[in-house]
């Protein structure tokens, strides 16, 4: 009995517990037709923190560095013109006059500035290249010059006071000398040939030339025939009539460099092919002829058997010679004597009765002097040596790096001893020396006796002239504007402070100055 009523009380559990269920479920689907008004949020997206940057340290800047300031001692040098003009490229006084350039749309443009600062022929002359590169601007020697422009596609002559003398109607034209320039003619009939114009702008001998070079010594070399190569050489004087005929080779463009026939102490440097060559005279680097010495009236006076002859100096000139594939140099006089045989690898100019010559080849060559005569007077005994100047010359044992340089008499002796690692020769008494070596090198003077003057602390010298010379201070790496340019005395003293961009040589007593990008005039007082 007591099991069956346990029986009844579960089955009784059960069938509430089945009721309960029902009811839940029920509920549950009756919230499943609720309609929402919202929609449930997304899940947030966590972001990465952002590692901190670390906070700069300021750094200050650096304060910029003072122009020097421009000191001038107006008792030796003053302003003719103070830096006024921004001009691209300016060029030495001569005779009075200087050109000056700027660049504007492709194009070179030419003007005049006089000797008192003015401008007397304005910047208005094109040219598509910078103007007579090789030869330099157009000069007033004779106070008359040739200028070319674009814009009238020729050359008219000026005179120094500006005012134009002739209309644009010639095609060229040299500098003058002695009073006549050789001169390019564009007109009709005249098949653009050279004569020469005088002072006054007027043919004073008529183009019929295929060239014409400068007057020197009453004479000047022309050009007959056509063609480059074989033209014919012979000489006129100043009325045009033919003193030397045509009969010679020469033509510009040397192994030298650029040679222009002249006479010069009465004598004349020629050149003739080699008649019996069959090849050009100029092959393979090569010429195939030989120069010899003319004459006033074109006789031969040294044998062309010479494989060049330089310009006279002091009477004598430099001779090549070559034999069996072997090159000599040696010198000749104004008669065409052997003066010294040509036994030298090299040669220079005479200066002051001496001249340097050299025997074997580097590193085992050695230099030393010969003088007039041919005789050694200074052993061959140096690495390296400079011209003789104001009684000294320089000369060097070593080489390169290891070179120490000192000065010698005519006479070979040691006066100031080889201490220095690079020098200048004498000028106005003072040279330029340097102790060390390498970009930071620094220059000093010393004077004859070897004692300094001014001590090296200059990056660049020039030569004592006028008794001033120009002294940079900045190095290289600082760049262009950064080094700065002053004048000096012959005791050292400042004349114009370290201030300046660039100061030029000088010439006929001025001297063209930037200071930063404009250019003035200094002139040495009287």
């Amino acid at each position: 009995m007591r099991k069956v009523l346990i029986i009844m009380l579960a089955l009784a559990f059960v069938l509430i517990l089945s009721a309960c269920g029902s009811d839940a479920d029920t509920e549950e689907n009756d919230y499943d037709h609720i309609e929402y008004d919202y929609e449930p949020e997304s899940t947030p997206q966590l972001t990465p923190r952002p590692t901190p940057v670390p906070t700069p340290t300021l750094q200050p800047t650096p304060a910029p560095t003072p122009e020097p300031v421009l000191e001038m001692d107006t008792s030796v040098i003053r302003w003719l013109v103070e830096p006024i003009w921004e001009f691209d490229a300016v060029f030495d006084f001569r005779g009075g006059m200087a050109a000056v350039e700027v660049f504007e749309s492709g194009m070179h443009i030419m003007g005049y500035i006089n000797n008192l600062g003015e401008i007397v022929i304005p910047l208005e002359h094109p040219h598509p290249e910078p103007h007579y590169a090789y030869r330099g601007a157009p000069t007033f020697t004779y106070g008359v010059a040739g200028i070319f422009s674009s814009n009238h596609s020729g050359v008219a002559f000026f005179n120094a006071n500006g005012e134009q003398i002739t209309p644009f109607k010639f095609g060229n034209a040299h500098d003058f000398s002695e009073g006549l320039v050789a001169t390019l003619s564009m007109d009709e009939g005249s098949a653009w040939r050279w004569g020469f114009v005088d002072t006054n702008g007027n043919w004073a001998i008529l183009p019929e030339f295929t060239y014409a070079t400068y007057f020197s010594e009453g004479l000047a070399a022309v050009r007959c025939d056509s063609g480059w190569r074989y033209e014919r050489w012979g000489f006129i004087d100043t009325g045009g009539e033919m003193v030397v005929p045509f009969q010679f080779d020469v033509y510009f463009f040397m192994p030298a460099g650029y040679v222009s026939p002249r006479f010069s102490y009465g004598v004349a440097a020629m050149w003739i092919k080699d008649r019996e060559a069959e090849h050009e005279y100029w092959e393979g680097g090569r010429l195939f002829g030989h120069w010899g010495l003319i004459d006033r009236q074109g006789n031969e006076i040294a044998p062309f058997i010479y494989n060049y002859i330089g310009d006279f100096s002091e009477g004598l000139a430099v001779v090549t010679y070559e034999h069996d594939g072997d090159t000599r140099q040696g010198f000749i006089d104004l008669e065409g004597n052997v003066i010294a045989l040509p036994a030298y690898c090299w040669v220079g100019n005479f200066s002051e009765g001496l001249a340097a010559v050299s025997k074997g080849s580097w590193p085992d060559s050695r230099l030393g002097f010969i003088d007039r005569c041919g005789n050694e007077v200074i052993p061959l005994q140096f690495s390296g040596v400079h011209s003789f100047s104001e009684g000294l010359a320089a000369v060097s044992t070593g080489w390169g790096s290891d070179a120490r340089w000192g000065f010698a008499d005519r006479t070979g002796n040691e006066v100031v001893p080889f201490q220095f690692s690079s020098v200048y020769s004498f000028s106005e008494g003072l040279a330029a020396v340097s102790t060390d070596w390498g970009p930071d090198t620094r220059w000093g003077f010393i004077d004859r006796t070897g004692n300094e003057v001014v001590p090296p602390i200059f990056y660049e010298v020039r030569d004592f002239s006028n008794g001033v010379a120009a002294v940079r201070l900045g190095d290289w790496e600082q760049g262009g504007d950064n080094r700065h340019w002053g004048i000096i005395d012959r005791e050292g003293n400042t004349v114009v402070s370290v201030a300046l961009n660039e100061i030029r040589n000088f010439s006929e007593g001025l001297a063209w100055a930037r200071q930063g990008s404009k250019w003035g005039i200094l002139q040495i007082v009287d």
